[in-house]
């Protein structure tokens, strides 16, 4: 079915891009100047947090404006961060939010990212109000109007986007959190009138590849190339990030990458999917 479709190519967009932005942005304030100084007398770890508050505040699991909520947002669970953030994490964000912002805003110059990113923040979003039971009629599929509506100018356009970001958000306060937190930092691009979920999914695979094979040359000598092959991406993927990487699966991920390669990830999923076996009692006597 086309629902049950949309709403595992949002699951998987939301599970790739995660790691994809994550290695990235980790990457980049591991090499930036400015960052480092502030950042580098709090040790190691405040990295890692800053790579987790980015990468949520982005794909808006974190709200670095920090703007008091309505109350019919009160009435309906509406946190400045999303259940699976860390407190750490979060913490980290609302104490360097400023910083942050400025960071994030920055990448707002490279165009194709943000395209990228715009078309998981579609995927994501659009799989979420599919799963909340969301319409998708020609005349009655109000994520798809309110898409086509956000970059409008008119006055008129603008009160019904208004009106449909309502009655999207009715069906799940989490449902256009991607949306908000592109649009707040800055790097959210408009879309085509027919969207195309599979180019979006495949423009964040190619980006999520890219940065695992950039993460794992960058220790190779030139003498001796090595490659991640598409087998071993989606192991990592599916059975070691289990979607939502977190300050320790972060930090032992890209030591993996950097000193290890290969074997050094391939113990690191064994390890954790022993560590699985022993909550689940029952899947290990399956076995």
């Amino acid at each position: 079915m086309i629902a049950e479709y949309l709403i595992r190519v949002g699951a998987d967009t939301d599970r790739d891009i995660r790691i994809a932005l994550s290695l990235f942005l980790l990457d980049r304030f591991k090499r930036n100047g400015r960052f480092k100084r502030i950042f580098c007398p709090a040790g190691r770890e405040a990295v890692y947090l800053a790579t987790g508050a980015a990468m949520n505040a982005i794909l808006g699991d974190i709200d670095l404006e920090g703007v008091e909520p309505t109350s019919w947002m009160k009435e309906r669970g509406y946190s400045l961060a999303s259940a699976h953030v860390p407190p750490e994490t979060f913490q980290f964000a609302r104490e360097n939010a400023k910083l942050l912002k400025a960071e994030i805003r920055e990448l707002s110059a490279d165009n194709h990212l943000c395209v990228t990113l715009s078309g998981a923040a579609y995927n994501i979003s659009y799989g979420r109000y599919i799963k909340a039971g969301g319409s998708r009629g020609i005349f009655s599929n109000h994520f798809l109007t309110y898409v086509r509506t956000l970059f409008s100018k008119t006055d008129r356009d603008r009160d019904f986007h208004m009106k449909r970001a309502v009655m999207v958000m009715e069906l799940g306060l989490d449902i256009l959190k991607p949306f908000d937190g592109m649009l707040t930092c800055f790097l959210l691009r408009p879309f085509p009138r027919n969207p195309d979920e599979q180019a979006y999914y495949r423009a964040v695979r190619e980006f999520t590849e890219e940065m695992l094979a950039l993460e794992k040359t960058q220790k190779i000598t030139p003498d001796k190339p090595q490659e991640i092959t598409p087998a071993d991406t989606d192991r990592i993927m599916r059975e070691y990030v289990d979607g939502y990487p977190t300050t320790e699966t972060l930090g032992e991920f890209w030591e993996a990458h950097k000193n290890g390669g290969q074997d050094a990830i391939r113990a690191l999923l064994e390890k954790r999917r022993a560590a699985r076996l022993k909550q689940t009692p029952e899947s290990a006597s399956d076995t």
